[in-house]
Order: structure tokens, then C-alpha cells, then sequence
């Protein structure tokens, strides 16, 4: 037995004993109502902050009562970012736009209801480790333990940024973990609803349902299509009755995209990194990569037939990541359970422990968001770029060890 192994035997034995498991989660949820109220007390005496909730979904908010046509646009206000969400995120922030706004308590208010929405994950990540599809992928190391991966969700330092920006990342994360818990409960029309719903918030999660509905048969696509479609039909409508909405989301989601300071982001993207470190024009860069990227990586999803779930989870994942210019580290927050998961899976050859370890850096990239100044090129893209080109190299290796086999079977 290795010594790692040896550790991470005690490790379990301290955290399953005495109640040990429970005083960590209840210490974990303390530590994320901490940092909702060390935000309000860093907050409470400013009359206008720097965030997301203020810049961006209230001011959009309060477009749409005046002109829904104009929710894309900017006001002339110096402080407001672009919307840029599907249109029908609207409604959920709408929800709060009705309390006091003059004293903050719209944005107190939402900012709190992310602890719900995190609660709510940690009760769905408690009750898919129970489930038997994932007892017969789980392996044997601490991410096993329940408590232990509730409690590496909670402690991330990007979640004190979402209390501060009222941010779509923990909303995005629930759906994500909701639709993982229908697939593996064998209830996967549920779970493609699940991630439209998540699109709403982030279009990000589009590649999670483009590298699971595609397989046969024909009438099984057709009623996974149907599921994912419902919850869009907020954002059909909207559409139908402003047209302009269309353009205007895609040409504004572009305009930010290659406008946007660089230093607002962490990227996951190895061509916005390019662009940015070389002066290369985003587009003429980017495009071509997430063709070859995504083109690769979904033939190589629906050819390797034996992928266990959590694996073809993280490889559309890190596809969307590397590929899809629009990954920043405070999106760790809707990736961090899956690759939590992927921790708490078997030992794969193909989806190595190198791999796992690798995506770490990532996941506590907070740390660098601090100083992004002195960061040197490629910042934290290479650590999903790296681990996707050596999982591509061993699926494709894979492949053409099984080819003669399966030409052998159909003669």
C-alpha cells in the first residue's frame, strides 16, 4: 500500500467516526454564510458598487420594465457591463427588483439566495453519491466521502466572489448537479431539461447536452430534444416578440467577448491567451481552434462507447472549456462538483490520475485572481488544454487497438 493511500485511509477513518462527516458539512455551510456576511459588511457602506448584480442583471432588469428591445444595450452608464445571458434570466432577477434598491436590499437579498442554491447542491451531491450508477464508478479515495466534497465546494474562495458580483455560476452549478442526479437515476429526459434550464444562465452547459443527446434510438433522441426544448420556450417567446433580441445577443455576447479588458478574467480558452499575449486578433484565432477542438473531441465522445458517464462528463466539459473563448475562473463554481466527482471515480488509464491532478491548479486559481498582473503567459489554460490533448491521444489509441477487432466481428 502506498503512502498516499495510507493517508487517505486515516483521513477517511477520522472523518466517518464521531459524527466527524456532519460537523464538516455544518462547518462548511457556517464558512459560506461567512462570506455573504463579510460581504455585506464590506459593502454596506458604499452607494455604488463594482458588481455583476449592479452592473449588469439589475440595470438590464430595469431596461426591460422600460424597453424590452434594449435589455443588449448599454444606457450610457459608466458603471454597467452588457447583459448577456439568454433573455428569460431576466425574470429570475426580476424576482428581487421589487425590494428596496436605494438601501441595497434587492442585492443583499439575491446575493443571500445563493446560499440556498448552494445548499441545494450540497443535497444533491449527498444523494447522487448514494446512487448504485455511481457506487459502481466510485473509487477509493477521500473525494468518496460526501462531506469531503461538500466541503471543497463551499471553501472555495470563488464563492466569496459570487456573494460579491450576485453572479449566475451557483444557480448554473444546481442545474448541472440536478441534471446529473436524473442521468444517473436513469431518468436522463429530466436531466436534459435540467441543463436547458442551466443555459438560461450560462450557454456554457449547451456542450454538456450536444455530447449526450445524440445516440439512438431515433424516438429516444426525438423526446430528449423535446425536454430540453421546454425550458426555452421563455426565450422563443421572447425572440418572437422582439426579433432584434436575436442579433442583438449574439452581436453584443461577440463585441464583449473581444472587448473586454483581459484582465477582468482567468480563461480557460488557449486562444483568447494567445490573442491576448501576442496581440492577435481573437476571432481569426479563435474560431478555427473550437472547430478542430469541438469537431475532435464530439467524434471522439460518440466513437468511445465505453465511456462511463463522469468521464464523457469531463470531456465535454474541458471541450467547452478550451475550446469556447468564454471560461473564466469564477466558472470553476458550476465545473468544481463534476470534477469533484471525477476525483471520487475509479482510476482510469485513459482519464489518468495526471490528468486529475493537473485541473487542480484551476480549481484553486482564486489565489491568481489577485494578481493577474504578474501572471506570465499561458496563465491557467495550458492545466485544461494539456490534460483534454492527452485523454484525446488515448482514446484515439483506443480506438484503433479496437478497430480490427470490430471489422473482425462484422465479417
Amino acid at each position: 500500500m502506498s503512502i498516499a493511500e495510507v493517508f487517505s485511509n486515516k483521513v477517511k477513518t477520522f472523518i466517518l467516526k464521531n459524527g466527524n462527516e456532519k460537523k464538516i458539512i455544518f462547518g462548511a455551510i457556517i464558512v459560506n454564510i461567512f462570506y455573504w456576511f463579510y460581504n455585506f459588511y464590506t459593502t454596506s457602506g458604499y452607494a455604488v458598487i463594482a458588481s455583476d448584480y449592479f452592473q449588469n442583471f439589475y440595470t438590464a432588469v430595469h431596461q426591460f420594465l422600460i424597453n424590452p428591445t434594449t435589455i443588449y444595450s448599454i444606457s450610457g452608464n459608466a458603471f454597467q457591463i452588457p447583459f448577456r445571458n439568454l433573455p428569460s434570466a431576466i425574470f429570475y432577477y426580476m424576482i428581487f427588483s421589487g425590494l428596496p434598491h436605494d438601501i441595497k436590499a434587492d442585492y443583499y437579498v439575491c446575493t443571500a439566495w445563493i446560499i440556498i442554491w448552494n445548499i441545494g447542491s450540497c443535497i444533491l451531491i449527498n444523494e447522487i453519491m448514494k446512487l448504485k450508477k455511481f457506487k459502481e464508478i466510485q473509487g477509493k479515495s477521500i473525494f468518496t466521502i460526501p462531506a469531503i466534497i461538500i466541503a471543497f465546494y463551499l471553501l472555495n474562495l470563488w464563492q466569496e466572489q459570487e456573494f460579491y458580483q450576485g453572479n449566475t455560476n451557483v444557480i448554473t452549478g444546481f442545474f448541472v448537479l440536478l441534471g446529473v442526479y436524473f442521468f444517473l437515476s436513469e431518468r436522463e429526459r429530466y436531466g436534459f431539461m435540467a441543463w436547458s434550464i442551466a443555459i438560461t444562465f450560462k450557454i456554457t452547459i449547451i456542450f454538456l447536452i450536444i455530447f449526450f443527446i445524440f445516440r439512438p434510438p431515433f424516438k429516444r433522441f426525438l423526446k430528449n430534444l423535446m425536454y430540453a426544448l421546454i425550458p426555452q420556450i421563455p426565450n422563443f417567446v421572447m425572440f418572437g416578440l422582439w426579433p432584434n433580441l436575436i442579433t442583438d445577443y449574439i452581436t453584443f455576447n461577440v463585441s464583449v467577448a473581444v472587448n473586454m479588458p483581459f484582465f477582468f478574467y482567468h480563461t480557460g480558452s488557449i486562444g483568447r491567451e494567445i490573442s491576448y499575449y501576442f496581440s492577435v486578433p481573437l476571432l481569426p484565432l479563435v474560431i478555427p481552434l473550437f472547430v478542430v477542438i469541438f469537431t475532435l473531441n464530439f467524434i471522439l465522445c460518440y466513437k468511445s462507447r465505453d465511456l462511463t458517464f463522469i468521464n464523457r462528463l469531463m470531456l465535454a466539459f474541458f471541450t467547452a472549456i478550451t475550446a469556447f473563448p468564454d471560461f473564466y475562473g469564477k466558472h470553476i463554481l458550476f465545473f468544481l462538483p463534476v470534477y469533484l466527482f471525477w476525483l471520487a471515480s475509479q482510476n482510469n488509464p485513459i482519464f489518468s490520475k495526471s490528468a486529475r491532478i493537473l485541473v487542480f491548479l484551476p480549481v484553486i486559481s482564486f489565489i491568481f485572481y489577485l494578481g493577474i498582473s504578474v501572471l506570465p503567459f499561458p496563465s491557467l489554460s495550458l492545466f485544461f488544454l494539456i490534460p483534454l490533448i492527452l485523454i484525446d491521444y488515448r482514446l484515439i489509441i483506443s480506438l484503433k487497438r479496437k478497430a480490427p477487432a470490430i471489422i473482425i466481428n462484422q465479417q
